[in-house]
């Protein structure tokens, strides 16, 4: 199994045509791995506190709707790819557990004047929040970027996936409820705060896309070797 192959399977599964496989295409699998960083945050850290009534339908939403997406993000391979990004999950967690960890004490610091309890929770009801929007953004950008035609016209499919949505509304909805204004990030942290998320998306895309520029970097070498002794 190969990354190329991965995103040979969700471009086609989505009808996107002009796919080469070459570093320029945008990894069509990035809004995954974000995605799988936010609800990473949510099951261990979010969803197991406890909640008063209201709030725990606003949980079990946000957890339908992040199974939804998973399984709609799934249903475009087969077992064997399915295992094989699962596999490359686990990988990235453990790579950006420390970069989660440093934008987890910026954010912390975008409501310094809240309790220690009340900083954590909000910090990660906000990195459920802005991993999520990172990814929509992502997701639309797979579809763009180089003008990928689907089904004959330039861009008709939708560059919004309605769980997406969900998280992210709800989970700002949540932090509404549990702590009112103070669910909103005030307006002289939101630049600090956007920085930390902009690092950490960054340390993730880099890591998708340096796994992808190596497996190039050995297919090339190899295609080399081979004219080289004769194949």
């Amino acid at each position: 199994m190969t990354n190329k192959q991965i995103n040979e399977s969700i471009h086609k599964y989505r009808g996107v045509k002009g796919f080469n496989g070459d570093l320029n295409s945008l990894s069509a699998v990035i809004y995954f791995f974000l995605m799988d960083a936010s609800y990473q945050v949510f099951s261990k850290r979010v969803k197991p506190l406890k909640y008063k009534h209201e709030d725990k339908q606003t949980v079990s939403r946000i957890s339908k709707a992040y199974n939804a997406f998973f399984d709609r993000f799934f249903a475009a391979f087969n077992q064997d790819e399915r295992d094989y990004l699962i596999d490359k999950a686990d990988e990235m967690e453990a790579h950006i557990e420390h970069h989660v960890e440093v934008a987890r004490i910026q954010m912390m610091n975008c409501c310094i004047e809240e309790s220690q309890e009340v900083q954590e929770r909000l910090t990660d009801l906000w990195l459920c929040n802005r991993l999520t929007y990172e990814a929509m953004g992502h997701y639309g950008a797979t579809w763009k970027r180089g003008g990928f035609k689907m089904r004959g016209a330039l861009y008709t499919k939708e560059d919004r996936d309605p769980n997406m949505e969900t998280v992210i509304k709800q989970t700002r909805n949540l932090s509404l409820s549990l702590y009112g204004e103070g669910g909103e990030v005030k307006e002289k942290y939101y630049n600090q705060l956007q920085l930390a998320m902009q690092i950490l998306t960054k340390q993730i895309a880099a890591w998708v896309l340096e796994d992808y520029k190596k497996e190039l970097n050995e297919n090339s070498n190899r295609q080399k070797d081979n004219t080289a002794a004769g194949l």
